[in-house]
């Protein structure tokens, strides 16, 4: 079936003779508003943003299961990860999902843990997954019962001169009745040479973000405004502060 809704509406038009504009409006209002879940990589955005002045754009939520964390095939759900298209992803290789491992984790929101699934192919593309998983799923070597939390990505290491703060995405999930949060957000950074971050949250409680392959995944609720905003932060081994901004 077609994800391109232009191609969906065509095929179902009539012949011109038999055209009805109300059967043109409504069949379009039904194919716009029925939701297919990407089953592709994410590629990360061209344009870098310095830290202190992140640009973030916001983003659908996810892959997520309409029930929410149900029984599921880690393999299934990330098959995209094995197929290339040598036009929009000129030298990346297929990765097979069935090699993936968690790299890292760390509390999610509600009962959930946050989790890094990631597998590499020959030519240092990395496919990376941020998952938030059932405490249960934990204990099965790659998840089971999972919500996909930002849509996946497949991408080379950031270069060596990346900054703290760049090409951020940030991925917005709304299942209350999951993850126990009006709105959780997922954020995703190149580290630069920060080594930590944290996610500071409107109400002060600090969120650890997880660094992998040169890059920071984290999560946080809510959006802030200008009396509380949301603030990133990431530091040096040190301590040092590496920068700052407002999310």
């Amino acid at each position: 079936m077609t994800r391109d809704l232009t191609t969906t509406l065509e095929a179902l038009r009539p012949e011109e003779d038999q055209l009805d504009e109300q059967w043109s409006r409504m069949t379009l209002a039904s194919i716009l508003a029925t939701r297919v879940a990407p089953s592709r990589p994410r590629k990360y955005r061209a344009a870098g943003v310095a830290a202190g002045a992140l640009g973030v754009a916001l983003v659908g939520g996810g892959v997520a299961t309409a029930a929410g964390l149900s029984p599921q095939s880690f393999v299934d759900a990330f098959r995209g990860w094995a197929v290339v298209s040598p036009e929009s992803e000129p030298g990346r290789q297929a990765v097979d999902p069935a090699d993936a491992r968690r790299v890292a984790t760390a509390a999610g929101p509600g009962d959930t843990v946050f989790t890094l699934v990631a597998a590499s192919g020959r030519n240092g593309f990395t496919c990376v997954a941020a998952l938030f998983e059932t405490r249960a799923s934990t204990d099965a070597a790659l998840p089971n019962e999972f919500i996909d939390a930002n849509g996946s990505s497949c991408a080379a290491s950031p270069p060596a001169d990346a900054r703290f703060g760049d090409m951020g995405a940030v991925d917005v999930q709304r299942q209350p009745d999951v993850l126990g949060a009006r709105d959780v957000r997922v954020l995703s950074i190149w580290a630069g040479p920060a080594t930590r971050a944290v996610v500071r949250a409107p109400d002060g409680v600090e969120h650890p973000m997880l660094r992998f392959d040169g890059r920071f995944y984290g999560w946080f609720e809510g959006k802030g405004d200008a009396t509380a905003p949301v603030v990133l932060v990431g530091y040096t081994a040190d301590g040092a502060e590496v920068g700052r901004t407002r999310l």
